[in-house]
């Protein structure tokens, strides 16, 4: 499909090699979410372990266009309970093709490595399962007979598929290349993309996927140095056995058969109960966790916080009203070819409906003009924010966040807050506060790796922090409507403890000042229960209260809700 594509139609800047690493990551996180099914550890010496950081687990929910193979294999795989067996998808440690995001950097390193077995090398290579590989092999045609014994392939290009010092940045820049490219056929609207809806994830696995086949000779051809993708061809060998544990009927082993290769989905309106999900509480204490399954908990625990005491988000806004009124303030600004794509793309994602993905790569660069032109005026800089808010509740805006590690247009511009005309800091802080309506873009806000702009080392959670206070400490009202809505919704967050490290007793030391203030009851409760948040987080935050003070029980009697905080508190100050 790739090739076909390149040899056909320009497209986007996209290797094969980053198509190769999202859609392992892709697949990998389906596994992920599978064990979500199984009540008892899975831990095996034989098996590889889904693993994957947060970071990279966010992108992957953010992708919401995939090729259709890639979608209908990922809604196939899943742990499924069937006549009371349950089987549950892993990956073989010693089998050639146990390839998986996490592991690939050291496959690929064993296979260019000659001090690895020969036998090893010569096994892999013979069910290549590495698209565009270049190997120290004459190139093979199909109907050759397999290599000879005293073959001794070498992978030439390893670095390709996993570079040096390759991290989740770059993962993040894999993933906007790849999105680009779906989006790109989307626009020349090839017939081989698809939405990709989270459910896939996290939905059981169907009968069908017992299926399984042997790997009669099937193997990606090899990569010849002076050929294009377009001339690669398709891969070599076919599939003809197949087989199942279990004896599944007629159309469900039809159905298994055509998920393995893409060509169809289940019908998950027919898939059988899986095991009932784990119960987190039932779980032994930390040592027996690892790091897999605390972070699906979670992530699990924060969905039931999250229907239980639900974010302070903004929902009252109009994407088509705040789009026609963005529009009009750019009245007279003289805007490049790119910048008018870009203003339509706005248009098609939130007046029309379209997703995150018809948003161009200079869509961003508009935006980061619009924020920080001097030339243009404060009207249109409160346009774009409060677009941008609406935005937020999009359940795919993730993506487009993401994109913007490359130059920070959005946080670099939240940074300087403190410089900001009033009106921009209301804008500002309603995007911010709109941006908690889903789980992938509130955990973005509080990344905490660091990155650099004009100079200045900065992360997500410091700029996130920064906002929260500026709003929370101002003497408008309606800023601390936001700034208080942003404490609150950080506070709840469940991360680790050291995301909080970065900036817990600054938001705690903000949360103190303004209970001075005499704040609106809705906005000392926010702050109250954030304190109780941020103190069960950190032991200085408790110190805090009682050294620099004021006491919170000099607050009891405004509502009932306010004093059971104020308890909450004060049972960590004593």
């Amino acid at each position: 499909m790739y090739g076909s594509a390149y040899g056909t139609v320009r497209i986007p800047e996209c290797t094969p090699y980053a198509f190769y690493r999202v859609t392992l990551a892709q697949f990998e996180y389906r596994l992920l979410k599978a064990k979500c099914y199984l009540s008892y550890n899975t831990d095996d010496a034989l098996f590889y372990r889904p693993r994957l950081t947060m970071d990279i687990r966010s992108l992957i929910e953010s992708i919401w266009f995939t090729c259709l193979p890639v979608g209908k294999i990922i809604a196939g795989i899943g742990t499924v309970n069937y006549k009371g067996k349950v089987f549950y998808p892993r990956c073989l440690k010693d089998n050639v093709l146990g390839i998986l995001y996490s592991n690939l950097k050291e496959i690929v390193t064993a296979m260019a490595n000659p001090n690895t077995p020969p036998e090893s090398r010569r096994a892999f290579y013979e069910l290549n399962p590495l698209p565009f590989a270049k190997w120290n092999q004459p190139q093979r045609k199909r109907g050759d007979q397999p290599p000879l014994v005293d073959l001794d392939p070498l992978l030439l290009n390893p670095d390709d598929f996993m570079p040096p010092e390759y991290g989740d940045d770059d993962f993040a820049n894999d993933v906007h290349c790849v999105q680009d490219f779906i989006s790109f056929l989307n626009r020349e609207a090839y017939l081989c993309t698809g939405r990709i809806p989270i459910q896939d994830y996290e939905a059981p696995g169907h009968q069908s996927i017992l299926v399984s086949n042997y790997a009669t000779g099937l193997r990606n051809p090899d990569k010849q140095f002076q050929n294009q993708w377009a001339d690669e061809g398709m891969p070599q060998g076919d599939l003809d056995e197949f087989w199942a544990p279990e004896n599944l009927s007629k159309e469900d082993f039809q159905m298994g058969i055509a998920i393995l290769v893409g060509e169809s989905r289940p019908d998950m309106a027919e898939a059988l109960e899986a095991v009932e999900v784990r119960d987190p509480v039932s779980l032994a204490g930390p040592s027996s966790r690892d790091l897999d399954v605390e972070a699906e908990e979670r992530r699990a625990e924060e969905q039931r916080k999250r229907a239980r005491d639900p974010p302070v988000v903004y929902r009252d806004i109009d994407g088509v009203q705040e789009f026609e009124a963005f529009s009009k303030t750019l009245e007279g600004v003289e805007l490049t070819a790119e910048e008018k794509q870009s203003l339509e793309e706005l248009q098609q994602y939130l007046v029309q409906g379209e997703g995150s993905w018809v948003l161009g790569d200079e869509f961003l660069s508009f935006i980061g003009r619009i924020l920080t032109d001097p030339s243009i005026k404060t009207s249109s800089r409160c346009g774009v924010l409060r677009c941008l808010a609406a935005s937020a509740l999009k359940d795919d805006v993730s993506l487009l966040l993401h994109q913007d590690r490359r130059q920070h247009a959005l946080l670099g511009y939240a940074h300087s807050i403190d410089m900001l005309p009033i009106d921009e800091q209301r804008a500002l802080g309603l995007f911010m506060c709109n941006l908690f309506e889903n789980t992938s873009s509130s955990e973005w806000l509080l990344y905490i790796s660091e990155w650099e702009y004009k100079g200045v080392a900065l992360s997500n959670i410091r700029v996130t922090t920064k906002v929260c206070v500026q709003c929370m400490l101002s003497d408008q009202t309606d800023l601390r409507e936001f700034g208080t809505a942003l404490l609150y919704n950080i506070a709840s967050k469940e991360v680790k403890t050291v995301v909080f490290d970065e900036v817990c007793v600054e938001l705690a030391m903000a949360a103190l000042q303004l209970t001075q203030y005499e704040p609106a009851e809705e906005h000392l409760w926010r702050t109250l229960t954030a304190l109780a948040r941020l103190a069960q987080h950190s032991s200085e935050v408790p110190q805090l209260i009682a050294i620099v003070g004021p006491d919170p029980s000099g607050y009891r009697g405004r509502s009932p809700r306010i004093d059971e905080q104020i308890d909450i508190i004060m049972k960590k100050v004593k």
